[in-house]
C-alpha cells in the first residue's frame, strides 16, 4: 500500500507522458513515462530516474518484468526509451551522479567507479520495489562501457535481487577501455588513446603503471568483478565491435596476447563461466553458442555477423525473462556434469584432481585464474571409462610457480563440465 501511495505521489508531482509505441509481441500495452528525483544515493545525493511502463490505471493488478538500463560511455539515462514497455517490460533509466543535461543528478562525475556502482545499486533496489513489478524478473542491461558500472555493482553486491545481466559489447580492462588495441597496427591515424585520455583523465595501466593509476582503474575494470556476479550473464558480441578494432578480416589488429579479435568478449565470458554466475552464454539462443562455454583465440565462439543491431536487445531481454535457472537454459533439461574432486584444498605444494567417467570421451582438464586465463593444462584427449586422477604442483604450463591465491580447475568430459575453486596457500 505504501508503494502505491508513493507511485501516486510521483505521478502528481512529476510530468506524465503517454507514449505511442509500435506493437511488439502478442500483446501491446499503452505506456507512460514517470520522471523525477526518485532515488537517493547512499551518500545522500538525489538521482534522476525515468520509468517507462504499462499504465497501471489501465492494467490494475498486473505485474511486469523490469530491466534497469545502463547507458554506454559516460552517457546519461534521460530519454533512453527502448520500446520494451509496450511489450510488458518496465524500463528504468537513470542519470548517475554528475550526469544529465535536462535533469542532472546531484554529485560529481565518477567515471563508473564505486560511487556510480553504488548509484546503480540504489536504482536496482528502487526497481525491485516497484508496486507493479515482478521482483524475481529484474534484470540489468548495459551498453558498452556501462558494463563497468554493471559488473562492478553486481560483483561487489552479489546478493542484489537481479536475475540476469546483459552485457552489450563492454570493455574488460583499462587496455581495451582506453582503445589501446587501435595502436597495435603501427598506423598512427588509427590511434585513439588520446581521445580516451581526454574522456577519463587517465592513461591505461599499460602506459601508466603508477600506483595511483592502478588504484583508479581497479574500480573501473569489469573483468575484476564479473567472476563474482551471481546472476545469469549474457554477453552480446558482434564480429565487428562498435568501438574496438575489427575482426579477422584485418589481420593487422591480431596481436596476441595483448589483443585478438573480440578478445574482450572471450575474457569476460570465460571469467563469468569460471566464476560464480549460475548461467552464462555468449549471444542469443539463435546463434547457437553453448551455455557455460569457454573460449580462446584458437577456439572462438560464434559472433553476430557484421555489426550488432541494437533492436536485438528486446529479443535478448525476453530470452532472459523466459530463462529458468533451475535448468541449463530455456526448454533444456539439466545436464549432469562430471564430479571433480580436489584434495587437499587448500594445498601446498601439490594437490590431486580426481574424477570418474561412466563412458569414454574427450577430456579437457585445465587450471585458470579468476580472469579466465588458462594457466595449466593437466589432461587432454580421449579417456576411457573409469576413475582418473592427475596431480598439480601449482605451476603454469611454462613451469613457473604461481603465487598464492584462488584458481579454478575446470573439467570437461564431452559436452558436460565441472568447475572447482582451488586455493594455493604458500
Amino acid at each position: 500500500m505504501r508503494m502505491l501511495k508513493i507511485a501516486a505521489a510521483m505521478m502528481t508531482v512529476y510530468a506524465l507522458t503517454v507514449l505511442s509505441t509500435p506493437a511488439v509481441g502478442a500483446e501491446t500495452f499503452v505506456t507512460e513515462v514517470m520522471r523525477g528525483y526518485f532515488v537517493t544515493a547512499p551518500n545522500g545525493n538525489r538521482l534522476w530516474v525515468e520509468v517507462v511502463q504499462p499504465r497501471p490505471d489501465l492494467y490494475p493488478g498486473r505485474r511486469f518484468p523490469a530491466v534497469v538500463c545502463v547507458p554506454g560511455g559516460l552517457g546519461a539515462g534521460e530519454n533512453g526509451h527502448k520500446g520494451f514497455a509496450a511489450t510488458g517490460i518496465i524500463e528504468f533509466h537513470f542519470n548517475a551522479e554528475g550526469r544529465g543535461v535536462l535533469h542532472p543528478s546531484e554529485g560529481v562525475e565518477d567515471h563508473n567507479g564505486f560511487l556510480h556502482q553504488d548509484d546503480l545499486r540504489a536504482v536496482i533496489l528502487f526497481a525491485h520495489n516497484a508496486p507493479n513489478g515482478l521482483p524475481a524478473q529484474l534484470g540489468v542491461l548495459t551498453s558498452s562501457y556501462g558494463i563497468t558500472m554493471g559488473a562492478g555493482c553486481l560483483g561487489r553486491y552479489p546478493d542484489l535481487p537481479v536475475k540476469y545481466l546483459i552485457d552489450g559489447e563492454g570493455p574488460d580492462e583499462s587496455y581495451v577501455t582506453s582503445f589501446e588495441p587501435w595502436a597495435l597496427d603501427a598506423v598512427p591515424t588509427n590511434n585513439r588513446e588520446v581521445g580516451a585520455y581526454n574522456m577519463f583523465g587517465h592513461w591505461s595501466t599499460t602506459r601508466d603503471p603508477s600506483p595511483a593509476n592502478l588504484a583508479w582503474w581497479q574500480e573501473r575494470e569489469a573483468l575484476r568483478y564479473i567472476g563474482q556476479v551471481r546472476c545469469a550473464y549474457l554477453r552480446v558480441q558482434a564480429q565487428w565491435d562498435h568501438a574496438q578494432p575489427p575482426n579477422a578480416q584485418w589481420p593487422g589488429f591480431d596481436y596476441p596476447p595483448l589483443w585478438y579479435p573480440c578478445k574482450h568478449a572471450v575474457d569476460m565470458v570465460n571469467a563469468a563461466t569460471l566464476g560464480d554466475a549460475p548461467w552464462t552464454r555468449l549471444n542469443g539462443a539463435a546463434i547457437g553458442n553453448p551455455i557455460g562455454g569457454t573460449y580462446s583465440r584458437e577456439a572462438p565462439p560464434v559472433y553476430y555477423a557484421g555489426a550488432y543491431v541494437r533492436d536485438t536487445d528486446l529479443v535478448l531481454v525476453q530470452e532472459m525473462i523466459a530463462l529458468d535457472l533451475g535448468t541449463t537454459g530455456v526448454g533444456e533439461p539439466p545436464r549432469a556434469g562430471p564430479v571433480l574432486a580436489v584434495t587437499p584444498n587448500p594445498f601446498n605444494p601439490a594437490t590431486r584432481l580426481a574424477w570418474g567417467q561412466e563412458q569414454p570421451g574427450a577430456v579437457d582438464l585445465a587450471v585458470f585464474d579468476l580472469r579466465g586465463r588458462r594457466l595449466r593444462s593437466l589432461a587432454a584427449g580421449w579417456q576411457g571409462a573409469g576413475s582418473h586422477a592427475v596431480s598439480w604442483d601449482g605451476r603454469d604450463d611454462a613451469g613457473r610457480a604461481l603465487p598464492s591465491g584462488v584458481y579454478v580447475a575446470r573439467l570437461s568430459v564431452g559436452p558436460a563440465s565441472s568447475t572447482v575453486k582451488v586455493i594455493l596457500a604458500k
